[in-house]
């Protein structure tokens, strides 16, 4: 295939030495443990006792990973990204795939599916991409969403209203008709970037995942309706979504780390199972876990600096830090600061995500990526009687922890400095760079380098990697 799959980015990580690849079988049960356990190390791959298929996460728990996988340097990642968003690159359909080894009736119970968290009632598909079409159009859409397993072809659907996939499953509902998808496990990670992204109803996120890599993706069309899969999925579902009955879900696991109560989701009857002969099964570890974050924050942060350029061209970069589990807060850097523009993007960045309820404002010099860099420049550049922004019963997302009836206070920080709030000025104390010639020549004669050193001071020496 022309375009790459998640085997060749296992392929890759082992042989960079970053994939833990278990020879023991693991109980289902031990799959979230695994997976928790090397949420901040090396991607994961393990047998699971009673399954014939290994189970592989944290795939995507890095941004350093992230762009690796689509050949780039982590400070390449979010312009490659935002780029994506403006040149798409359609897919272009294949006849066949290697997905469609085995192909027939469906059992959700022969794949590892586990149950995650203390207070869920069950297991649940998480790294499921789901491709829809509109009926009316034709238009594409990939998304990611939750399937809570309630038997061997049925599940429940867990979709917010306003994404565009529960838009188009209730306009099927309005019509008596069942919404057809297809669901593809084991992704490539710029096809999983893509679905995370925060397009125009009617966008497809296909056209930003090949563009991410350089080359169209690949696809291949569904047995049962007229949808086109990436080729190199492993596993592909194909079902039908019935806006019309709901199913309780009960307890469930959300991004912020706690539980939330939706109540009803969607009735989802599988129609088909299509996969590789040795097919993987791709897990994301969901709740307040890297892999979850950052899938969700860096695709979000891209979608925002592509909007706030419109406003802003001095913007120089956007994060949606792992620190606010990669979605209630955004940090946005700009390039000589304007009078007035910290407070217009911030409520800008409200208004184009919902779900964020701070943003926080810092000057060109402040990665803001690097948590740490920000709560300095927070507590360094701001005086809170004068650069907060408090804006309360301003509108959010369901899944806000907080959420009081659909609104929250939310909260903006100017944290760029102003010229004549300090005598002394705002340059940093650096070290000199002749002395840290020197010391790299110390360093490097005793087999050591700058970048094993602890990098408290990394900010002051211009990141020493």
């Amino acid at each position: 295939m022309n375009s790459p799959s998640l085997r060749d980015e296992l392929a890759r990580l082992e042989a960079k030495g970053d994939l833990l690849r278990l020879d023991r079988p693991a109980p289902l049960a031990a799959v979230p443990g695994l997976l928790a356990y090397t949420d901040g190390g090396p991607a994961l791959r393990s047998p699971v006792e009673g399954f014939g298929l290994d189970v592989v996460g944290n795939i995507c728990n890095s941004r350093q990973r992230m762009a690796e996988s689509i050949g780039l340097s982590e400070p390449q990642l979010a312009g490659a990204i935002t780029a994506s968003i403006a040149s798409p690159l359609a897919p272009v359909a294949v006849a066949d795939a290697p997905f469609k080894e085995r192909s027939g009736n469906v059992d959700l119970t022969s794949l590892p599916i586990p149950t995650f968290f203390e207070q869920e009632s069950g297991p649940y598909i998480t790294a499921g991409i789901i491709v829809v079409r509109h009926p009316d159009t034709g238009a594409a859409n990939l998304s990611f969403a939750r399937f809570k397993v309630l038997g061997p072809d049925r599940a429940m659907l867990g979709v917010s209203p306003n994404h565009h996939l529960g838009r188009l499953a209730a306009l099927a509902a309005a019509r008596n008709v069942e919404l057809p998808i297809a669901v593809a496990l084991g992704n490539h990670p710029a096809v999983m970037l893509a679905a995370c992204l925060y397009l125009g109803f009617g966008d497809d996120e296909l056209e930003c995942a090949g563009a991410m890599l350089g080359v169209p993706i690949e696809v291949t069309s569904a047995e049962s309706a007229e949808l086109f899969v990436p080729s190199g999925a492993e596993i592909v579902l194909e079902g039908l979504v019935d806006g019309n009955q709901r199913i309780e879900e009960g307890r469930v696991s959300e991004y912020h780390g706690h539980y939330h109560e939706y109540g009803p989701g969607l009735a989802v009857r599988f129609v088909r199972q299509s996969q590789r002969n040795d097919a993987f099964y791709q897990v994301v570890l969901p709740g307040l876990f890297r892999e979850h974050a950052l899938l969700g924050g860096v695709s979000i942060a891209a979608g925002l600096e592509r909007h706030l350029r419109t406003i802003a061209p001095n913007l120089v970069a956007v994060a949606v830090p792992e620190a606010a589990a990669g979605r209630t807060c955004a940090v946005l850097a700009l390039d000589e600061v304007r009078p007035g523009q910290a407070r217009q993007l911030m409520m800008a960045a409200m208004a184009a995500v919902p779900l964020i309820k701070q943003v926080v404002v810092v000057d060109a010099d402040v990665d803001p990526w690097n948590t740490e860099q920000v709560e300095w420049a927070r507590l360094s550049r701001s005086r809170f009687e004068r650069d907060l922004l408090v804006i309360p019963g301003a509108r959010t997302d369901r899944s806000e922890p907080l959420n009081d009836a659909g609104v929250i206070t939310k909260l903006g920080i100017d944290a760029t400095v102003r010229r004549d709030d300090r005598p002394a000025g705002s340059d940093l104390a650096v070290v000199p760079a002749e002395s840290l010639s020197a010391a790299s020549e110390l360093l490097a004669s005793v087999g050591r380098s700058p970048s094993t050193l602890p990098q408290t001071l990394g900010r002051a020496v211009g990141n020493v990697t």
